[in-house]
Order: C-alpha cells, then sequence, then structure tokens
C-alpha cells in the first residue's frame, strides 16, 4: 500500500515513516508542498497523510489539489493546528480524518487501519473483489482460494487504479494515462487499455472489471 507523507520536521516525518514502513507499508515523503503536488499527479497513492504547515504549498492547497484531480483515496491531516477553524476547514475541504499532535504512533497505526477498512472494504488489508478473489493491498497479490494470480505490472496498476476509485468508473482516458503515463493517442488507449482488461478477466472471470460504455471501467468489489 502506498502512502504520501507530507511533513516538514525532518525528524517527526523520519520516526512516522520508519515506522509506517515497518508495518509493511511504501512511504514517499516530502517536505515541500509543491513538490508534493507534482508527485501527486504522477503516482496512485491508496492514503494521503498531510501536515498543513509546510513550504510553498500548503496542506490546505495539497488537499484542494488532490481534490481537483477527483481522486477518492483517504486523506488525513497531520498537524499542530487545533484550532476549530483549521479542522473546520480540512474537513470542507474533503479530508477524511484529522489526526493532532502530539500522537502516539500506535494511535496513527489505528487511525490507518480504520481509513483502510472504510473505504477500501478489506479485511486485514486484502479487498474482496468479485466474490471470488482478494486482493493483498500491501503485497499488491491477487489470491483466488489463497492460490497467488500471477499479475504483469501494469495489470497491477490498472488493478489498482479501479480499487482508488472503486465508486465509479474510470475513464480510458485516465487509465492509460495513470497505467502507460501518457494520454496522446486515444485510439491507442482505447485498445491496449481493452487488451489489458481482457488479459485480467481470462485470469480471473467476466465481471471482475465491469464496463460500461462512454464511461470506462469499474472493478466488482
Amino acid at each position: 500500500m502506498n502512502i504520501l507523507l507530507l511533513e516538514d520536521d525532518y525528524l517527526y516525518a523520519i520516526s512516522v515513516q520508519e515506522y509506517l514502513e515497518e508495518l509493511g507499508f511504501s512511504v514517499d515523503l516530502f517536505s515541500d508542498g509543491d513538490i508534493a503536488c507534482k508527485n501527486i499527479s504522477t503516482k496512485f497513492y491508496h492514503l494521503y497523510i498531510l501536515d498543513l504547515k509546510v513550504i510553498n504549498a500548503s496542506g490546505f492547497e495539497v488537499l484542494e489539489y488532490i481534490k481537483s484531480l477527483k481522486i477518492t483515496s483517504p486523506i488525513m491531516m497531520m498537524t499542530s493546528l487545533t484550532d476549530i477553524d483549521s479542522i473546520e476547514r480540512a474537513y470542507k475541504l474533503g479530508c477524511n480524518e484529522y489526526l493532532k499532535k502530539p500522537f502516539e504512533l500506535k494511535e496513527l497505526k489505528f487511525r490507518i487501519n480504520e481509513l483502510i477498512k472504510q473505504f477500501y472494504d478489506c479485511d486485514e488489508n486484502k479487498v474482496t473483489i468479485a466474490n471470488d478473489y482478494k486482493y493483498d493491498l500491501i503485497t499488491k497479490n491477487l489470491y483466488k482460494n489463497n492460490e497467488l494470480i500471477d499479475l504483469t505490472n501494469k495489470e497491477t496498476a490498472l488493478i489498482e487504479l479501479l480499487l482508488s476509485n472503486k465508486s465509479k468508473y474510470t475513464s480510458v482516458v485516465d487509465i492509460y494515462e495513470y497505467v502507460w503515463g501518457n494520454s496522446t493517442n486515444y485510439a491507442s488507449n482505447l485498445s491496449d487499455v481493452r487488451v489489458y482488461v481482457k488479459r485480467i478477466r481470462v485470469k480471473t472471470k467476466n465481471d471482475f472489471i465491469i464496463s460500461a460504455r462512454g464511461l470506462g471501467y469499474k472493478i466488482n468489489v
């Protein structure tokens, strides 16, 4: 499971990053809001943890940017700002959790686990897909009855993107941009995405990924 951590207190950030990595998460650490936004535009994250007081773009601005991209992954604010105005603004902008500093690292773990359960409908980091399959968000492995399904990197990326948007259809252009890194040729987008969706269905079942004309594709969770 990929986590983006935005925190400009170096020692504090390192301690949080190391703790989360010990729990099995993959953590990208940033101290600059602008640089974090550039990375957000090109990489998928299951969870965003944002400090409010960082250089260049603030945590509020990064939160707004995430929402402008129609990203549905959960967002946690992790900050020393405890006034009600800051809390209200964060929730109005779309954050899902507001963790006040200082806190125990175990509390961070509990809050993250609750967000994972809420947003990914999973038991111990596993998401059930099409009733018969389970996807492990940490190991990025797909299983049927505990049997590992062999996936390529692009197939895995496609599944993870659809899981991040599980409540809606994802367009062919958005899929191609995320999995292949560009969206310049629509004809190529359409054919390549269809090929990979078909490959995944062959390895699983026809309703593993659902399609709708003009809307795109949706994971069957």
